[in-house]
């Protein structure tokens, strides 16, 4: 059974499309049940789960809008969040931040790879501070931070946060922001 658009044509009699229009509900109420409480059911129109493909690019929000699609990162499907006018997509996972960079000699550390909500990281001795590309909606959230050292944080702002460790020159940090409610 497909669907047919178009019907009836003009010109055509109900009658003589009778049985495409029917197959045409039936095919609607068939598709809407895949992944919604079917119609004259308790709970009719509600999601059970979403599907989402994966989109071959970010759409495009307003600024009173939100949306939620697919997009493939390290051939896998994952759930994206655009906000309002945004061009910054969120992972609808917890990470709101992540990083990988090589301590260098002094001043900006090379990013390595692709860094999320990340516009730079900076060294003053040993102590290294992470800012974001745009700011979290409070400073509660936690950092984890992995190299070669003992590394601690030492400040979180809504734009950036700080650790220090004694990581040797080449070494490379990760740094991962998770957000979380209070």
């Amino acid at each position: 059974m497909s669907f047919t658009p178009g019907i009836p044509n003009t010109g055509q009699s109900l009658g003589f499309t009778k049985d495409s229009v029917r197959n045409n509900f039936l095919n609607y109420f068939d598709t809407i049940s895949v992944n919604h409480v079917a119609p004259n059911v308790a709970g009719a129109g509600k999601h059970k789960f979403m599907q989402m493909p994966v989109q071959g690019s970010a759409p495009s929000t307003a600024a009173t809008e939100g949306a939620i699609y697919a997009k493939t990162i390290l051939g896998q499907s994952v759930p994206f969040y655009r906000k309002d006018a945004s061009t910054l997509d969120y992972p609808m996972i917890p990470v709101r931040a992540m990083v990988r960079f090589t301590v260098p000699a002094a001043g900006a550390c090379s990013i390595v790879g692709t860094a999320l909500n990340v516009s730079g990281v900076n060294r003053a001795l040993t102590v290294y501070t992470v800012t974001f590309s745009e700011a979290m909606s409070d400073a509660n959230y936690l950092v984890f931070a992995l190299g070669d050292n003992n590394l601690f944080v030492t400040a979180t702002t809504t734009g950036s946060f700080s650790f220090q460790t004694t990581a040797t020159l080449g070494t490379q940090i990760y740094a991962f922001v998770l957000q979380y409610v209070v």
